[in-house]
């Protein structure tokens, strides 16, 4: 039984290059901005992927981009999985990104 409303979005693309604030570490294939790549960060990639309405910041949805192709879909979630299990990417998931 879902217990939110599932609400369809646009797809996201990231359009502009993000700078991040003073401070402020991005990290590739964190999509929630909570420091660490996790399940939970394909999973909002497939939502995204899904259309159903994802309640993050742009700058950290565009971590998502593990592929660098300007958008955000299920191969960057492919991606994060094989990093989760520790199977060889060509992308340095889980480190800094300017």
């Amino acid at each position: 039984t879902p217990t939110e409303p599932v609400t369809p979005t646009e797809p996201v693309t990231p359009t502009e290059p993000v700078t991040p604030t003073e401070g402020e570490v991005r990290i590739l294939g964190d999509v929630n901005g909570d420091g660490e790549v996790e399940i939970i960060d394909v999973t909002l990639i497939l939502r995204i992927g899904a259309s159903i309405h994802v309640n993050l910041k742009p700058e950290t949805i565009r971590n998502g981009d593990v592929n660098g192709d300007g958008e955000i879909d299920v191969v960057d979630a492919t991606f994060i999985q094989r990093y989760l299990n520790n199977i060889s990417v060509k992308y340095p998931i889980g480190e800094p990104i300017q």
